[in-house]
């Protein structure tokens, strides 16, 4: 059994075809290095499969990152 995101929603394309997902965790980690919240996204262009990692931003620094998932 997974457990399930409070903030949670789909991506679409302009004709409102499901393409992806979207999720937001609380970090539970006790790490000031790791960020409060994490997230990802996932979306598939018609030929490959990806993943996007999202973090909240914190003291106007922002790090995204873009992963190619071959086992989605």
């Amino acid at each position: 059994m997974s457990a399930t995101s409070d903030y949670s929603g789909e991506v679409t394309n302009f004709e409102d075809n499901k393409i992806g997902s979207i999720a937001l965790w609380e970090n539970e980690k006790e790490n000031d290095r790791q960020p409060e919240f994490t997230g990802g996204i996932s979306f598939y262009n018609g030929k490959e499969k990806f993943k996007i990692a999202i973090w909240r931003r914190k003291e106007n620094k922002e790090v995204q990152r873009k992963e190619k998932l071959e086992d989605y």
